[in-house]
């Protein structure tokens, strides 16, 4: 048994001493087959290659021509990958030799300006094709005609304006196609019209100002669409319709001034609106969408949402309104969302938020109302929201009265939620602006006007309720008056109630308490 263990060891050892020797310079051997190569000062693709090797990756070479001799010997590659290279020529016949080339990649070579119409015509087994990052500005009718079987196509940032209308016309095969961060004005229909196959298409951060209403007439398969950072500003009414395996669409930070009713499938999942200019919506703009997991509508210029607006988005669990105008949430607006765990109303002009708005959200975990002109929360506005809900409310002017009771009892058990509690700050009244609303007591938080002449403010004192309790209706109502400087308090029981009455004078050591007691009668 040892004498087999000895033998094998002195094999491997042998083995890998042999290839180690033959590693060219400037390259490390990971294996047997696959090698990488790095330096600047490398002028040329190595020429004492292994046989035996399948996958080469130069980075950062000093290499400025590929010629049609230099890879003659490695026609077994499968994967060749030349990044940030000094690469200024690519001899049209560079890749005859690379019939099993599965993976290419030319990427980072910025001094590459352009690629022969024959360049790719050997590789009819290629798979992947990236060529991200070059300073190729334009691209030849027929570069890539004889790349059937081509599944994955990148021509990221490369500056190109336009392209030639059959350039994608012979790959019907292709599963994805990335043409995002150039300068593409208007992608005609017939860019398209034979990637039948077509999953993921990537357009974002171009010029793009309009969209063809044929566009994706025969990429039914599409899965995603990336359309961010263009200068969209409409949407044809049945661009999208049609795609029913649409699964995520991207139409960020562009012109879009308003949604047709129904224009996205009903397979949607993700749909980002983030930073257009939407400033209405329709009722109808999101009606098919049953499978929509997140929403994202912020950055708009929108102030009113039609009340039934989310009402069949019955699998949304991620919506982002924040940073609009929206000065009204109707109560019913968020009705049927069961599984809603994140809503951001952030940085809008809400004043008032009806007691009930979120009772269907009993599994929310982030609830933002920051950055708003919220004063106070109503009575019972926490007790359907799971008391691990992580809350903002920094940013709005809390009026510190008898208004903001029943949110400062519940901050004294559900603090930790509560994310920069320490800046939700008060407003008003005057003696308290400014103040941090964990440092204020709760016998600060009254309703006092006071004059010479007779005044009187009248305000609910409210129980708390624990959780999950129904919230009641007031049932005690009390009112301060003060005539020339005399005090009385006047309480008025709606049903019968355990309420107390307390007064404290500061100059004096003087309390003085009142439990009044009812009868079984309201």
């Amino acid at each position: 048994m040892m004498t087999t263990w000895c033998c094998v060891a002195v094999f491997l050892l042998l083995h890998f001493s042999h290839y180690g020797q033959g590693c060219p310079d400037q390259c490390q051997c990971y294996s047997v087959t696959k090698v990488i190569c790095s330096s600047d000062k490398m002028s040329s693709l190595p020429d004492s290659l292994s046989s035996e090797v399948r996958e080469l990756i130069v980075v950062a070479s000093g290499m400025t021509h590929i010629y049609s001799f230099t890879l003659r010997n490695n026609e077994r590659l499968t994967k060749l990958v030349l990044l940030n290279t000094s690469l200024q020529v690519v001899s049209p016949g560079a890749f005859f030799s690379l019939t099993e080339l599965q993976e290419l990649e030319i990427s980072g070579s910025k001094y590459l300006k352009d690629l022969d119409v024959e360049t790719f015509s050997k590789l009819g087994n290629l798979r992947k094709l990236l060529l991200n990052h070059n300073g190729v500005k334009s691209l030849k009718e027929g570069l890539f005609d004889t790349l059937h079987n081509l599944e994955t196509l990148q021509l990221r940032g490369n500056g190109l304006t336009a392209l030639p209308p059959l350039l994608f016309h012979n790959l019907c095969n292709l599963q994805a196609l990335d043409l995002s961060d150039n300068s593409i004005v208007t992608p005609g229909g017939s860019f398209f019209q034979n990637l039948k196959e077509l999953r993921s298409l990537r357009l974002g951060f171009n010029q793009i100002h309009s969209l063809q209403p044929d566009m994706f007439q025969n990429t039914s398969h599409l899965r995603e669409i990336d359309l961010q950072g263009n200068r969209i500003s409409l949407l044809p009414q049945e661009i999208f319709a049609h795609l029913n395996e649409l699964e995520d669409l991207n139409l960020r930070s562009n012109h879009i001034l308003g949604l047709s009713p129904e224009m996205f499938p009903s397979s949607l999942k993700v749909l980002n609106l983030k930073q257009n200019k939407l400033f209405q919506l329709s009722s109808g703009s999101f009606r098919s969408l049953p499978r929509l997991n997140v929403l994202n509508l912020s950055q708009n210029k929108l102030s009113v949402l039609p009340e039934d607006l989310f009402r069949n988005l019955t699998s949304l669990y991620h919506l982002d309104l924040s940073e609009n105008h929206i000065i009204n949430i109707a109560s019913t607006a968020f009705s049927g969302l069961s599984k809603i765990k994140f809503i951001n109303l952030e940085s809008n002009n809400l004043s008032f938020i009806e007691v009930d708005t979120f009772r269907d959200q009993k599994d929310i975990e982030r609830l933002y109302l920051s950055k708003n002109h919220l004063k106070n929360l109503p009575y019972g506005f926490f007790d359907v929201i799971d008391f691990q809900c992580i809350l903002r409310l920094h940013g709005n002017p809390w009026s510190c009265d008898c208004g903001l009771v029943y949110l400062h009892e519940w901050l004294e058990y559900s603090s930790k939620t509560v994310e920069d509690l320490s800046k939700v700050y008060c407003d008003g009244p005057s003696a308290l602006k400014g103040q941090s609303l964990i440092t204020v007591d709760l016998d600060q938080l009254v309703c006092l006007n006071s004059s010479n002449s007779h005044q009187q403010t009248q305000t609910s004192c409210p129980q708390p309720v624990g959780k999950g309790e129904p919230s009641a209706k007031n049932t005690t109502l009390c009112s301060i008056e003060e005539v020339s400087g005399a005090f009385s308090i006047n309480c008025r029981l709606v049903k019968c109630s355990n309420v107390k009455i307390e007064a404290n004078f500061d100059q004096a050591d003087i309390r003085i308490r009142i439990s009044p007691s009812c009868g079984n009668k309201p």
